[in-house]
């Protein structure tokens, strides 16, 4: 079943597919606009992202599964950045640890 990162407010799930978690994405590149015009949202909106991307994580039960193209998510720990670094465009890793988020 899909779901919206915002409809899962509360449920659990087994196993949950977080797809395109790329750099660009989260956060989206519209939020970089704020970076000089308005700093204080700029950091406001940074914190939004990593905390939806946080709790969509957080709902899988026994493991997220989190997909990207290109180069991952800032928000995704170094350790998957360097995993990533390959020639390969896009990557997926499975059993990521919530702690590492």
């Amino acid at each position: 079943m899909a779901r919206r990162d915002t409809t899962s407010k509360g449920l659990e799930f087994q196993r949950v597919f977080l797809t395109g978690v790329s750099e660009g994405q989260v956060p989206h590149q519209r939020v970089e606009a704020f970076r000089d015009t308005d700093p204080r949202r700029y950091e406001r909106e940074l914190q939004r992202a990593r905390s939806l991307l946080f709790v969509a994580a957080t709902r899988a039960r026994d493991e997220p599964v989190i997909t990207w193209n290109g180069r991952p998510s800032r928000f995704l720990p170094t350790s998957i950045e360097e995993a990533a670094g390959s020639a390969e465009p896009g990557g997926e890793i499975r059993r990521l640890s919530l702690s590492e988020l």
